[in-house]
C-alpha cells in the first residue's frame, strides 16, 4: 500500500484495446507480483502532485503558501536485488527522460544511470558517473521508489479477494490487515477508522492474453505517522485513496498499468514558545506503465 506512494492516465504501450464479454466469467486476482532479481522491465511515469500550507500563529494573519511539482520519467529499469516479497530493492535506471517542474524542463539527461538501494528506512539515489542527485530528482523519484514497507502484511491479503470474482463485483478492504500493513510505512491507524472496497471492472486484451481492470478506493481518518515531536498533536489526519490497475492474468507480469489519486488534509497543533497551527492538504496523481523485458 501506498501512502506515499505513492497516480488521469492512459497507457498506451502495448495495449489494444477492447473490453471482453467476461461478465458471466469469474477470475481469481493475485495483485501483488513479485520482481526476482535480473528482471528487467521498461518504465513511463507522470507525476502531477500539489500541496497547500496554512500556518496560523496567535495573534498574526495566516501564512498560506502552495507549492506543486511535476514529474515525467522514462526508462529501463534493471532489478539486481529484491526483499523477501520481492519488491526492488537495489536497481538502476537507465534513463530516456527525466524531465519536471511546470515548463517540463530536463533534470536528467537521457542515458544516464541512477542507481537506487532501498531499505525500510531510507532510499539512497546514486548518479553513475558522479553528479549529484538534486533535491527536485530526489523527490520525484521518491514518487517511485518509496522506502521498503516492513510489515509482511501483503496487497493480496488486505486489497484481494480468495475467492473468483466476475466483473462488476465488489468485495471490502481487510481493514485489520490494512492498520498492520500502515504500519511498515511508519503509521498508526485504528482499523475502525478505515474504510474501502475493490471493484473487478472488467476485463481487456493486451497482446492477446486477458488484463483484469481493478479499481480500489480506501479512506482513512485519523492516521498518525510515527516517530513525531511530542510538541505535535494531530487534531486530522484523513487520506482518501482512488487506485486503478491493469492485471494480466499471466501471473508472471508485472502490473500493467496503474494510476493513484490521492488525497491528504492533515492538521496539527504545535506547542512551544511560540504555538502555532498547520494545516496542510496535499493531492497526488500517479500514472504509470510497465513492461517487461523478456531477455
Amino acid at each position: 500500500m501506498r501512502l506515499t506512494s505513492r497516480l488521469a492516465f492512459m497507457a498506451t504501450l502495448l495495449i489494444s484495446a477492447t473490453i471482453a464479454a467476461a461478465a458471466d466469467e469469474s477470475y481469481p486476482f493475485k495483485i501483488a507480483r513479485p520482481f526476482k532479481a535480473g528482471d528487467a522491465y521498461d518504465l513511463d511515469m507522470i507525476i502531477d502532485n500539489s500541496r497547500t500550507s496554512v500556518i496560523t500563529r496567535q495573534g498574526a494573519a495566516k501564512e498560506t503558501t502552495t507549492e506543486a511539482f511535476k514529474g515525467d520519467i522514462t526508462g529501463r529499469v534493471d532489478v539486481a536485488e529484491v526483499d523477501a516479497r520481492g519488491n526492488e530493492k537495489v536497481f538502476s535506471l537507465t534513463v530516456k527522460k527525466f524531465t519536471g517542474g511546470p515548463e517540463g524542463k530536463e533534470l536528467v539527461e537521457s542515458g544516464k544511470i541512477i542507481d537506487v538501494k532501498r531499505t525500510d528506512q531510507k532510499v539512497d539515489y546514486t548518479m553513475r558517473g558522479g553528479a549529484s542527485v538534486s533535491t527536485e530528482i530526489q523527490d520525484i523519484l521518491g514518487q517511485f521508489c518509496e522506502r521498503l514497507n516492513n510489515s509482511p502484511v501483503t496487497d493480496d491479503e488486505v486489497f484481494g479477494s480468495a475467492t473468483p470474482h466476475k466483473a462488476g463485483e465488489s468485495w471490502p478492504v481487510d481493514a485489520a490487515l490494512a492498520a498492520q500493513q500502515a504500519t511498515g510505512s511508519g503509521v498508526q491507524i485504528d482499523p475502525k477508522k478505515i474504510a474501502g472496497q475493490t471493484t473487478f471492472k472488467g476485463v481487456e486484451m493486451v497482446a492477446g492474453t486477458p488484463a483484469l481492470r481493478l479499481a480500489t478506493t480506501m479512506n482513512m481518518t485519523d492516521a498518525k505517522p510515527t516517530g513525531m515531536p511530542d510538541t505535535y498533536t494531530f487534531d486530522t489526519c484523513e487520506v482518501k485513496s482512488m487506485t486503478t490497475s491493469l492485471l494480466s492474468t499471466d501471473i508472471t507480469v508485472p502490473p500493467l498499468e496503474r494510476e493513484m489519486n490521492l488525497e491528504t488534509k492533515v492538521v496539527i497543533k504545535v506547542a512551544g514558545a511560540e504555538p502555532l497551527t498547520l494545516e496542510v492538504s496535499d493531492r497526488q496523481q500517479e500514472q504509470s506503465t510497465i513492461t517487461l523485458v523478456k531477455k
